[in-house]
C-alpha cells in the first residue's frame, strides 16, 4: 500500500511538474506591452517615479522602442524638475531653522531624483550639525503666549 501511495505521488509531481512548465512564459513582445500598459497607468495618475521605472522595463525587453525612449527622457526631465523645486522649498525652511520640513522636502527631492548631489548634502550636514550643538535653550510656552 505505501509502495502505491509513493508512486501515485511520485507521478502527481512529475503531472504538476511537466504541466506547469509552459505556464508563465510570454514573449518579449507581451512583456513590453504590459510594462508600456503599466507605465501609462502610473503616468495618468500623475505617479511619474513608478512611470519611469515600467518604460525603463520596457526599454530593458524591447531596446528599440522609440515610445519608452521618448517617454523616458520626458519623465526623468520632469522629476529632475520636481526634485529641485522641493530641494529649493527644503532650503528656505532649512535656513527658517523648520528642520523638520526642510528634511521632508530634501527626501522628497530625492524621491524625485535618487541622485541629487545637494539635497543629499543637506541632510548629511545638518545631522552633524546637529551632534555638534553644545548648548541649547529650552523654553515652554504657557497657555496664551
Amino acid at each position: 500500500m505505501k509502495h502505491k501511495a509513493g508512486i501515485i505521488g511520485i507521478a502527481l509531481v512529475l503531472i504538476l511538474a511537466v504541466g506547469c512548465a509552459g505556464v508563465g512564459k510570454k514573449s518579449p513582445a507581451q512583456l513590453a506591452e504590459e510594462y508600456r500598459a503599466k507605465a501609462q497607468d502610473y503616468e495618468a495618475q500623475g505617479n511619474l517615479v513608478e512611470a519611469l521605472e515600467q518604460y525603463k522595463l520596457v526599454l530593458t525587453v524591447d531596446p528599440e522602442s522609440q515610445l519608452a525612449q521618448e517617454k523616458s527622457t520626458a519623465i526623468e526631465q520632469e522629476l529632475h524638475k520636481k526634485a529641485e523645486e522641493h530641494y529649493q522649498i527644503g532650503l528656505k525652511f532649512y535656513n527658517q531653522g523648520q528642520y523638520r520640513e526642510a528634511r521632508k522636502e530634501f527626501l522628497t527631492a530625492l524621491r524625485y531624483h535618487p541622485e541629487h548631489a545637494e539635497a543629499k548634502d543637506k541632510l548629511t550636514s545638518t545631522k552633524k550639525e546637529i551632534e555638534q550643538v553644545t548648548r541649547y535653550i529650552e523654553n515652554t510656552l504657557q497657555p496664551d503666549e
